[in-house]
């Protein structure tokens, strides 16, 4: 899915990545300027950290980091809205603000995590 910044050559991106969920802000070069860990899909097999260099994917974030996992679908409702700047964007799925990116910030803010990490800042 793709949200487009009404003002600036930027937009969101929501994928699926095999095992997770990943939102991504993107410039008009087509480079991921930000990223952030939306969820773990449920029922993960347990795979070696090879299966996800090899194909070139995040793994799972560890529960360790986890306070909430919001389990995603594809029928999800899902709005995105820029502030009045439009600098910065969030998230919002199932009536839920859970996702936050701004400019300034190469990784954005999820507020299920319980501390920062590589997949996120705690919102």
């Amino acid at each position: 899915m793709r949200f487009k910044n009404p003002g600036r050559d930027f937009y969101l991106k929501i994928d699926d990545e095999n095992d997770t969920f990943w939102a991504y802000l993107i410039n008009n070069k087509n480079e991921i300027i930000a990223d952030c860990w939306i969820s773990n899909k449920s029922n993960i097999p347990q795979r070696d950290i090879h299966y996800y260099k090899d194909n070139k994917i995040p793994p799972p974030a560890r529960e360790e980091f986890i306070e909430r996992n919001m389990i995603m679908n594809s029928d999800d409702s899902i709005f995105v809205k820029w502030n009045d700047q439009l600098e910065e964007v969030s998230i919002n799925i199932n009536g839920e603000n859970c996702i936050k990116f701004s400019y300034s910030k190469n990784r954005g803010f999820n507020k299920y995590l319980k501390r920062s990490f590589p997949w996120g800042n705690k919102w």
